[in-house]
């Protein structure tokens, strides 16, 4: 009897501490990753697809240097105050001899700055020469950042002997 009892309650125990049978077992994923498996592939497949669109966007609407160099000219004509400078120097292209790079000087609150600005874009805008060297002009600054200056854009020139000049030539 005691035997028995032993037996009986040994069953009782086993059955008590087992869990019910079920499909998930909190240690072993495997029922689930293999029955989930073509969720699975279709989600990482729409990742792939979604970051290859990222990318494509990405690249398809960067912008030109010439584009980012065109909006910060308009920036400068717009926000920009204008102070006395001096044209130092200009360089040409070496193969169609066009002005390229137009050097100036020019001095806000005691601190000289000594900038270039990159004219190819703009050949059409204006029409530089030798004479203009040493000359005063105009120069737009940013007031945030006074580094950040131009001479001459699309809508404003800072030089002031082509001015003159193409006024009188006009007339």
């Amino acid at each position: 009897m005691r035997n028995a009892r032993l037996a009986h309650n040994s069953a009782m125990l086993q059955s008590s501490s087992r869990q019910p049978d079920s499909r998930f077992d909190e240690h072993d994923m495997t029922p689930w990753v293999s029955q989930h498996i073509s969720v699975l592939v279709s989600a990482a497949a729409a990742l792939v697809v979604l970051a290859g669109l990222i990318v494509w966007w990405v690249l398809a609407h960067r912008k030109s240097a010439e584009e980012i160099e065109r909006q910060r000219r308009g920036y400068i004509v717009r926000i920009g105050r204008i102070i006395d400078g001096t044209v130092l120097d200009w360089t040409e292209q070496p193969d169609t001899g066009d002005l390229q790079t137009l050097h100036y000087r020019y001095a806000i609150g005691g601190v000289t700055y000594q900038s270039a600005q990159d004219l190819s874009s703009l050949k059409d805008v204006v029409k530089i020469d030798a004479s203009c060297l040493g000359m005063p002009a105009s120069v737009r600054y940013d007031p945030k950042n006074p580094a950040n200056s131009i001479i001459v854009a699309e809508t404003w020139n800072g030089l002031h002997h082509l001015t003159a000049s193409q006024e009188t030539a006009e007339h």
